[in-house]
């Protein structure tokens, strides 16, 4: 379980250099409507990653104190 959630930090953290990758890519240029779709989407994967790192961190705290 703790393997899954550091693939899913490594991700999270693949996802924001390919963002950033495609936003330094394009300075001078106008963004192309693909690359700006793809720029969305790697947004939204991004933000649902964390969200789910953020439930699983509180389904841990409850599971931890109903313990005492």
């Amino acid at each position: 379980m703790n393997r899954f959630y550091q693939y899913l930090k490594i991700t999270k953290h693949l996802v924001w250099i390919g963002c950033l990758g495609l936003l330094s890519f394009n300075t001078n240029a106008a963004i192309h409507p693909k690359q700006q779709q793809a720029i969305e989407t790697i947004n939204q994967l991004y933000h649902s990653l964390n969200q789910m790192q953020k439930s699983d961190m509180t389904h841990r705290l409850d599971t931890i104190s109903a313990h005492f």
